[in-house]
């Protein structure tokens, strides 16, 4: 069996983050680290970023707050992870969620997150090295 490693420059990087200010310091902190890096501001903008072009490596999920208004058809990002873990295509990509509040992590293991991260114990630069572990392990299997 031959395996291929991927270089941090080959590997994309899909950020879900409503918060632009938080979003754009992840996303710095990834370029840095040499990642090739999309952002969407919510669930529903995610799938149709995967669904619609090239497939990350790795997706960063920003948990957030749950939708107050229910009537609003977007979907917000644990149903984006449901969707994601339902479709043969995209049920490998390795889903990290974020949050600052760890009482969702239950949720977002169910729904198929590969690891569940504090936002206040993750720094830019220790989440691209995350991240890069995370593509490291994927491209071994």
């Amino acid at each position: 069996m031959k395996f291929r490693i991927i270089s941090r420059r080959d590997s994309r990087v899909l950020l879900v983050e409503r918060d632009h200010a938080t979003a754009e310091m992840y996303k710095l902190g990834l370029l840095l680290q040499g990642f090739s890096v999309d952002v969407a501001a919510d669930g529903e903008e995610g799938i149709q970023r995967v669904l619609g072009g090239e497939l990350p490596d790795v997706i960063v999920l920003d948990l957030g707050l749950p939708r107050i208004d229910q009537w609003t058809p977007r979907k917000d990002e644990l149903e984006m992870l449901a969707t994601l873990r339902s479709l043969r295509l995209t049920q490998s990509i390795p889903v990290v969620a974020l949050s600052n509040n760890p009482e969702g992590f239950d949720d977002a293991l169910q729904h198929g997150a590969t690891e569940c991260i504090a936002k206040w114990r993750i720094t830019p630069r220790d989440l691209a090295t995350e991240v890069h572990s995370l593509v490291r392990r994927s491209d071994e299997f």
